[in-house]
């Protein structure tokens, strides 16, 4: 809680973090254009701010379902590093996907419709298993968008937030530092460390792939 505290003290007294966060937000969305060149720049300068920037942009682009920054990360990792952006877009994913899995539990479906559309709820409804356990729920992050996930698993299962909060972090771990090593092995041409990182991702994923599919056919209810 006090490293908590101290965080959000950090965040709210430097101006410069959160104005970073709108200019990654509102970059992504298309509203403004930023040089390449401005943000190495600022990056090389303000490592712990464009940390905590990138941080606070996934978890508020994982409780905002329409924003996307899965992009930003192999743009990002050039930049920052790829260690440093790893961990913060995972972080961020982690926070967001907990977030926004309490806001459908305990929000509510009223709640809940603020933040995702009725009939893009629905639809994920059926591919739920409404008694997901572990296993299932981390070969699920690895497969299904962090955000509608998270609000259907918390509307429409009965997992608890423990784990929940365990196994969506443990998903999103990897994917979180491969995207951010695919990006930097292109910046710097390391064919090898591009070429390991995407067999070893297309592998996991066809894993995951194969294991939510069978979860999935196993908990829909058969027509008779």
């Amino acid at each position: 809680m006090v490293a908590i505290q101290k965080l959000i003290k950090v965040i709210t007294h430097n101006g410069a973090t959160v104005l970073f966060v709108l200019v990654i937000l509102l970059s992504v969305a298309g509203v403004i254009q930023v040089p390449t060149e401005s943000l190495i720049a600022y990056l090389s300068t303000h490592v712990m701010n464009g940390f905590l920037a990138v941080m606070i942009a996934m978890t508020l682009a994982t409780v905002v379902a329409p924003i996307a920054l899965l992009p930003l990360i192999p743009v990002i990792a050039p930049m920052l590093g790829p260690f440093l952006t790893a961990v913060a877009a995972w972080l961020g994913w982690t926070f967001g996907a907990v977030i926004a899995f309490s806001i459908a539990r305990y929000g509510g479906k009223p709640l809940l419709l603020r933040f995702v559309r009725e009939d893009t709820l629905h639809r994920f409804e059926s591919r739920i298993p409404h008694d997901a356990h572990f296993f299932a729920i981390f070969a699920l992050r690895m497969v299904i968008p962090v955000d509608m996930l998270s609000y259907a698993l918390g509307l429409f299962s009965t997992v608890s937030l423990g784990v929940y909060t365990a196994a969506s972090s443990l998903g999103i771990l990897w994917f979180s530092f491969a995207f951010s090593y695919l990006g930097y092995a292109y910046d710097s041409g390391d064919t090898v460390l591009f070429v390991g990182y995407s067999v070893a991702s297309a592998i996991i994923f066809a894993g995951a792939f194969w294991y939510t599919f069978r979860a999935v056919k196993r908990a829909t209810p058969k027509k008779e």
